[in-house]
This record gives C-alpha cells, structure tokens and sequence, in this order.
C-alpha cells in the first residue's frame, strides 16, 4: 500500500487525529513532485510508554488533547505512538544561540534586532518546502523580519534537495545539522514547526504545521 507524506497527514491518518506529525520513512524519491512515498502495510498504536493499545483506545487518548501523534515507520509497519504534548512557550526567552548556518556563516541569535520566524523542517516534508517557496517572497518586502529556517538533515541532504528541485530561498537563513541543543525547550514533535519571536528572543506563538495566519501574525508585530 502506497501513500505519500501528504496524503498520510489529509486522509489515512485523519480518522486518527488532526495534528501534523513527524514521519520517519523509508525514502523514494519522486521525479515530478516534492513529495515522498512511503510504505505501510501493518499499523500499530501504543501509549506513550510503549505499551500496546487499540485503535479505539488511542483515538480516546488523543480526543483529550493531552497528547499528540508521533509516528515510527519499519519493515512495512506504522507504529502511531502518543507524546507528551509540549509544554506553552509562549513568553519565555530563548537561551543564547549560535549556530553554522548554510553557507558556513556563523549565526549568533542575541545580535538580531529583528522579529524572527524559527522554522523546524526536514527534507522529507512537503508542506515545509512549500510554505518556505511562499514565505521566501514574502520576507523580501519585511526587511525587519529574519526566517531561521533549521533541520537535523545533513547539509548535503538539503544542498541535494535544492539542485534537485531548482530551489533558492535567497531570503531564508538555513540552519542543517541541528543537534538538539534546545529540545528540552522547543519539544519539536512535527513539521513544520513555526516559532515566532520578538527582537528580545521572547516567544510571542507557536504554529504547528502550515498555517495561513503565520504572515498576518507576524505583520500585527511589524
């Protein structure tokens, strides 16, 4: 059984949940598209202690809205797993941060004096790579708004990505390789995850996956 990233998030998984999720995924590149394929032939659901449930008993789970989905993907299983839902940001200030970018610059996050979209992606997320195409051209007319745009992919992933694809977000600082240095603060459980912080680095909101109220917010800060 086939189903790509997309279609997984719209349709296979929305009797489950409506929450974007992170997908760990065997990989088959699609030469027409952005998107992935992925296999699956076996679906299991656990708590978040690993232990075994129905599906009527995680979809319960999940309607308390205490947890969101996290999902593992092998040998032609899905295993749908709950999470912790991640603790309200919202107000705190990020720690110090300086990270390689790219282009091999070094990025220290306490010199930008710019209201700054934190964006967590992977390669393997569609709806990332589109929304950074839309949020590329809506940046260069923002000239007090920075896109940080950071993955755990390798740098030759993303760099494979955009020759494959012709990409050039030229507005939009990429961050690969991330370590995990705040895990313990963002918890990031799916793609895209958008932080949006002000010049101070205080978390103003969250949005989780796309949102077509992210540039609008961003503006009321202008």
């Amino acid at each position: 059984m086939k189903y790509k990233v997309k279609k997984i998030a719209l349709c296979a998984l929305m009797s489950v949940i409506m929450l974007p999720f992170t997908v760990f995924s065997q990989i088959i590149e699609n030469s027409d598209d952005r998107g992935v394929t992925m296999r699956a032939k076996v679906f299991l659901y656990s708590d978040s202690q690993g232990f075994e449930l129905t599906k009527g008993q995680f979809t319960d789970s999940i309607a308390t809205q205490k947890y969101i989905l996290g999902t593992k993907f092998q040998n032609d299983t899905m295993r749908l797993f709950l999470k912790n839902k991640r603790p309200d940001i919202t107000g705190k200030q990020l720690p110090e941060v300086e990270w390689n970018t790219l282009n091999g610059d070094i990025l220290k996050y306490d010199q930008s004096d710019k209201i700054t979209l934190l964006s967590f992606w992977s390669v393997i997320c569609k709806p990332c790579i589109e929304e950074f195409d839309e949020l590329n051209s809506w940046v260069a007319a923002y000239p007090d708004v920075q896109i940080i745009a950071v993955t755990k992919d390798s740098t030759l992933a993303v760099l494979a990505l955009m020759k494959m694809h012709n990409i050039t977000w030229e507005n939009i600082t990429i961050v690969p390789e991330y370590k995990g240095d705040f895990d313990n603060f963002f918890r990031i459980y799916s793609w895209p995850t958008n932080i949006v912080m002000d010049s101070q680095r205080i978390v103003r909101k969250v949005f989780i996956g796309k949102n077509e109220e992210l540039t609008n917010y961003v503006c009321s800060l202008l």
